[in-house]
Formats: C-alpha cells, structure tokens, sequence
C-alpha cells in the first residue's frame, strides 16, 4: 500500500470508522473485481517486491526475522 496523503483515493466517508487502509481492497473483492490471489499479491507479495525490489536475500532475513 502506498502513500496516498493528502490524496485519500476515495477511503474516505462521513461515518465514524467507516474508513480503514485496504478498505478499497476489501470492497474489491466483495464486488469481485479482484479475486482472492490478486488480494494477497497486493497485501503480501507486492508490498516485499515494492520493499526489497529483486533483493531475495534481504526479503528471506526480514521473513526469517518477524518469524523468530
């Protein structure tokens, strides 16, 4: 997910809380735009692509890291 300030691509309503990160993803699949791989991709894969680019070694030390 990226920065979107001061833009918030349309994740914004007047209801309290009714705006949270990755709520577009999430209306995304309830309307099936995306199905359930392309979600992930964005929340996961993309996130360490955007992070460690083709940098697989530091990816696996950040991964074997948070997993202990």
């Amino acid at each position: 997910m990226g920065l979107d300030d001061p833009y918030p691509l349309g994740e914004m309503e007047s209801d309290a809380q009714s705006s949270y990160p990755g709520k577009l993803l999430d209306l995304a699949i309830d309307r099936d735009i995306i199905n359930q791989t392309e979600y992930d991709a964005i929340w996961e894969d993309n996130t360490l692509r955007w992070l460690f680019g083709d940098d697989e070694q530091a990816k696996k030390t950040l991964i074997a890291k948070i997993l202990g």
